[in-house]
């Protein structure tokens, strides 16, 4: 027959029990019956069991403390659907991130996509682009034979130029160089303003042994006919001068400078930005590429991440999805690599790079007579 087996009261009272009862009823009828009572394991037996059919009663007066009572019914097999004990698998990260056949082969072909498919958008979005044809036509950004992506590696003939291309500013180099507006674009463009003569830049020696050295600038003449960028900067570096220089003109300290020009050192990179967007030398402000990249990355990884830990946490497959966790890191990592050149980007940086060739392959004799004319000077910033 089957039994059940049953601790109806337990040895973990720490009162006595004046009496205590158990009923038990089965599907059909009770062919055994049995109780126990005592301390835990006791074996002695109590009187009052009864059974009446399908029901066994069972009873036990005066329990002291910690003493029980377990009482056992016996009925025919079959009556009872055979019980299969419950297993339930603990978390772990070996089996969350199992590799089997599957998982290792799911998650091969889903790494080799996203590589293939983050590789094709790095080289059909963040690729430079250039003008078909000759080096020259690339290097004049002349689009009459149409555009085609730079090739990787193509170094291309750079054409010697004698001047800076088209009155190229020294702050324009750096931000279409690096496609970063930055302090350093910002500090070339001072010189620069002070060599065409709207400022002069005096050093002032240190004084004392723990002195450091400052520069004072001076506005010599207003801002009219410069670039709007060359215009904020101009302005914000005086905007707040207090000192006047022997002849009376307005001038500043860079030291005074740290406190309140860092807001509107930014307001001159982002028109430097814009300059650069304007001229048709990038397809879109760089900066805002870039930040629209990392915002991408940052959402696919946020989303991976989250469907990493419900795949995880529910099942064996939590490989599977490591690959999109890669593809946000990688889109993250690559945002800089998103603003992309124009073809006339792409070759006004050859022009400026055929003048930088003119620059540093100038012979001796001719760079000194260049020197007297104040040429180099003028180029230098």
């Amino acid at each position: 027959h089957d039994e059940l087996y049953w601790n109806a009261i337990g040895t973990y009272w720490e009162v006595p029990i004046d009496r205590a009862t158990a009923s038990v009823s089965v599907p059909g009828r009770v062919t055994a019956a049995a109780c126990f009572t005592g301390p835990l394991h006791s074996g002695l037996p109590c009187f009052g069991t009864k059974v009446r059919g399908r029901t066994a009663t069972f009873a036990r007066s005066d329990l002291t403390a910690e003493e029980g009572m377990t009482v056992v019914v016996g009925f025919p097999p079959g009556l009872v659907p055979k019980l299969h004990p419950v297993l339930k698998e603990r978390w772990a990260f070996q089996r969350a991130f199992s590799l089997t056949p599957v998982t290792g082969s799911i998650a091969g072909v889903l790494l080799l996509a996203v590589l293939f498919g983050l590789g094709r958008l790095l080289w059909t979005t963040g690729r430079d682009r250039r003008a078909a044809g000759s080096d020259i036509d690339a290097a004049f950004g002349s689009s009459a034979g149409g555009e085609r992506t730079v090739p990787l590696f193509e170094k291309g003939t750079t054409p010697v130029e004698f001047a800076p291309p088209e009155d190229i500013r020294p702050g324009q180099i750096g931000t279409l160089l690096d496609e970063t507006a930055n302090p350093l674009d910002a500090t070339a463009t001072i010189i620069d303003l002070a060599v065409r003569g709207y400022l002069r830049i005096e050093e002032i020696p240190k004084h004392g042994l723990f002195g450091k050295p400052d520069w004072r600038l001076v506005l010599l003449k207003p801002s009219d006919g410069l670039l709007h960028y060359e215009e904020l900067l101009l302005e914000g570096l005086f905007e707040d001068a207090t000192e006047k220089d022997p002849q009376g003109q307005p001038a500043v300290l860079m030291s005074k400078l740290r406190t309140h020009f860092a807001a509107r050192l930014s307001t001159v990179e982002n028109a430097l930005y814009d300059d650069a967007t304007k001229r048709g030398w990038f397809a879109g402000r760089p900066d805002k590429v870039r930040a629209t990249w990392h915002a991408r990355g940052w959402a696919v990884l946020i989303v991976a991440v989250i469907l990493m830990f419900v795949v995880a946490g529910r099942t064996h497959y939590g490989l599977i999805t490591v690959p999109l966790v890669l593809a946000g890191l990688i889109i993250i990592s690559t945002a800089h690599r998103m603003p992309r050149r124009t073809a006339k980007g792409t070759g006004m940086v050859r022009r400026v790079r055929g003048f930088r060739v003119y620059m540093d392959a100038a012979e001796k004799q001719e760079a000194r007579f260049q020197e007297r004319e104040n040429i180099f000077s003028k180029y230098l910033p």
